[in-house]
């Protein structure tokens, strides 16, 4: 997430007060993420695509160019959506324990 906000931006300074801190928010937020337990999709993962590995391969061609040809703001977005898809799995799992508990509490016990 830093080294794509770097790139983003070009390495320049920020002179403006209020940007600043949302940055030093967001940097804040991601060493936290780093130092948390929350768990985050991982690579690993995927496989080889079973019967049609050529739809991965097309896919992972595009994305290239798209880096290729747009680096500093693709590569921005593919960090922020890795970083909002865990707060967005860690939200969506513990509504889905939290709901849990509130209806298996209320049913009876076979």
């Amino acid at each position: 997430m830093i080294a794509a906000v770097v790139h983003c931006f070009d390495g320049s300074p920020i002179y403006d007060p209020r940007t600043a801190l949302v940055w030093l928010a967001l940097i804040l937020f991601t060493g936290f993420l780093m130092v948390s337990n929350w768990r985050f999709w991982s690579a690993k993962e995927v496989t080889g695509g079973g019967r049609q590995p050529f739809q991965i391969v097309a896919w992972l061609a595009l994305i290239g160019a798209l880096i290729a040809w747009k680096s500093e703001i693709m590569l921005m977005v593919m960090a922020l959506g890795y970083l909002v898809s865990g707060v967005i799995a860690r939200l969506a799992y513990s509504w889905g324990r939290r709901r849990r508990r509130t209806y298996g509490s209320s049913l009876p016990p076979t």
